[in-house]
């Protein structure tokens, strides 16, 4: 296990190392808020809600119902609204309209230690930018795929309710589609976060860094930051 981590991080550094030989490496800082909040209503069915923000980036709500087959196997399909940023301003003002759809399963991987794997599809219908600065009305299509890897390492078991844990998430995500001419490789997201988890309610505090391509003047892009997200189940099931 420790093992796969440290070889995951020693590839993400070669593989950037390569980049940063052609071009310069800009460093920013960003913050990054987030609130989780499905609904469970029965065994079989819930409802997806989430949103996140990164100021000067991008803005995301995202909705969906979701089919559990069993409790660590589900399948999600819905609607994502997402003002973004763009080249030429850091305002969200590029519309986002995004139909998507993903499937999660989760493992036991040891006594303390359980793996979350999500594959996610975005369908990406985004408003159109000529010459770099001319945000048009009309609408591009292009998809997206998303993989991504959560290990959560629990730590101390504050009493029966609450638990501290560390979480480790490590997300990459490719363009594909004929009406784009970006990069295949859109970013590489790795969240490290110290969680607090009491009942239905989870607090998660930590740093990311997201890893973009170049930018229009040559320079490769890391976006470090502080994460802040809260996850709430609302459980409405009948007992």
């Amino acid at each position: 296990m420790v093992r796969y981590l440290v070889g995951m991080l020693v590839g993400l550094g070669v593989c950037f190392s390569a980049k940063t030989t052609i071009a310069q490496t800009q460093h920013d800082f960003e913050l990054w808020g987030g609130i989780i909040a499905p609904i469970r209503f029965s065994k079989r069915l819930s409802i997806w809600n989430d949103a996140h923000f990164v100021p000067q980036a991008f803005f995301a709500t995202r909705h969906g119902l979701t089919y559990h087959f069993t409790e660590r196997l589900s399948i999600t399909g819905g609607y994502a609204w997402v003002p973004t940023a763009t080249s030429f301003s850091s305002k969200l003002i590029r519309n986002e309209h995004r139909p998507w759809g993903q499937i999660e399963c989760e493992f036991n991987l040891f006594r303390k230690v359980t793996y979350r794997l999500r594959f996610r599809y975005d369908g990406r219908f985004r408003n159109r930018i000529e010459d770099l600065t001319v945000l048009n009305d009309d609408y591009l299509f292009y998809s997206r795929l998303r993989l991504m890897h959560n290990f959560r390492f629990r730590l101390i078991e504050l009493n029966p309710e609450t638990q501290l844990h560390f979480n480790l998430l490590n997300e990459t995500l490719f363009n594909v589609g004929k009406q784009t001419d970006l990069p295949f490789f859109d970013q590489h997201r790795v969240f490290g976060l110290i969680g607090v988890t009491r009942n239905y309610t989870t607090i998660q505090f930590g740093y990311h860094l997201r890893i973009l391509p170049q930018n229009s003047a040559g320079f490769n892009r890391l976006n470090h930051g502080l994460t802040l997200w809260w996850i709430q189940l609302i459980n409405i099931q009948k007992r």
